[in-house]
């Protein structure tokens, strides 16, 4: 799906060496659209593929879900301590308690099935340095923690999410005044994530995540 947001910023610079940010980014809701395909058990009687084939929450069609990505709210700060060192700090707060459940619904109208998610408002919480080597290199540093917003009570296999632990390395190299090649790699550390599903109709879902992630990124920026 396409859909349209915004961002708001403020940049204050009480000094040369000192800046503080303020930036806002709106929700943005999205309609997916897909299809649901359901199989039929191999070896099944008549009587039960008759009844499977006639059952509405059995059929094959389309269906759309709805999904909201929360807001942000960012304050930062960036203070020069040295021709050689800067420090950076953030704390982004995101709206996660939009996120109350994830349904999917037939064109029609009509539910087909709808998992509770209660999503909580969290907090990141991120602290970096930037070393000045020279000239055209600059090392970059970075440590930050990621409250998960998922409850224990309503984790769910589809996104067994956890708090989490970033450490950063990455650096810019400037090729001339106009052009620089920045690169970064992050490694998450996530808190093992448990999961206690009850359910007469379903079946019982016990179980633990171990979850890691790692990010490698580049980019080449020109200055005109």
């Amino acid at each position: 799906d396409w859909s349209w947001g915004y961002n708001l910023g403020l940049l204050l610079s009480p000094d040369a060496d000192t800046r503080v940010g303020i930036n806002y980014r709106s929700k943005v809701e999205h309609t997916l659209k897909g299809d649901v395909r359901f199989s039929r058990p191999a070896g099944a009687s008549a009587a039960i593929l008759g009844a499977l084939n006639s059952s509405p929450r059995l059929a094959n069609g389309d269906v759309t879900a709805g999904v909201e990505l929360p807001d942000t709210l960012s304050v930062s700060l960036f203070k020069s301590v040295s021709p050689k060192w800067d420090i950076l700090a953030d704390v982004t707060w995101t709206h996660w308690k939009l996120f109350k459940d994830l349904t999917v619904n037939r064109t029609n109208g009509t539910e087909l099935t709808t998992t509770p998610e209660n999503w909580d408002n969290n907090l990141r919480y991120s602290l970096g340095l930037n070393y000045h080597q020279n000239d055209k290199m600059t090392w970059r540093f970075g440590l930050a923690y990621d409250k998960s917003p998922v409850d224990d009570e309503f984790r769910t296999p589809r996104i067994p999410d956890e708090s989490r632990i970033w450490v950063a390395l990455g650096g810019q190299y400037r090729l001339s005044k106009k052009a620089a090649i920045d690169f970064g790699y992050s490694h998450l550390f996530v808190d093992d994530a448990s999961i206690n599903q009850l359910s007469a109709a379903n079946g019982n879902l016990v179980g633990n995540y171990e979850n890691a992630v790692d990010i490698l990124g580049m980019q080449y920026t020109h200055s005109f």
